[in-house]
């Protein structure tokens, strides 16, 4: 039996669960439950997928900073190329209703 195989389709089915309950008032938890499980394995061609996570009216802040930690973590990692994608899939804000979650970007660029 393939574990890392397993991995993967957890975490594309907590992520389509994420997804799917972003704009719900249950979407902190899966957002949280996602997140907490990809943290450390995120990597550069992540990012994309990550960015539709964000939502400007999320229930809590809480769920977008689950999102911003996990980008944080790829970024730290490495910083141009991390920037790069961002930059490269901004429109993906506009097209997920998460434009004010620019900021939120920006401040991981500054700090």
């Amino acid at each position: 039996m393939d574990v890392r195989k397993d991995d993967d389709m957890n975490l594309k089915a907590m992520y389509v669960k994420a997804y799917s309950e972003k704009c719900e008032p249950q979407g902190v938890y899966s957002m949280n439950q996602f997140c907490s499980a990809i943290s450390e394995e995120a990597t550069i061609d992540d990012i994309s997928d990550l960015m539709k996570l964000y939502y400007d009216r999320a229930i809590t802040t809480e769920q977008n900073q689950f999102v911003l930690e996990v980008l944080n973590t790829v970024f730290v990692k490495s910083p141009k190329l991390a920037a790069k994608k961002i930059v490269e899939n901004i429109w993906i804000l506009k097209r997920e209703e998460a434009e004010n979650c620019i900021s939120y970007l920006l401040i991981m660029f500054i700090y």
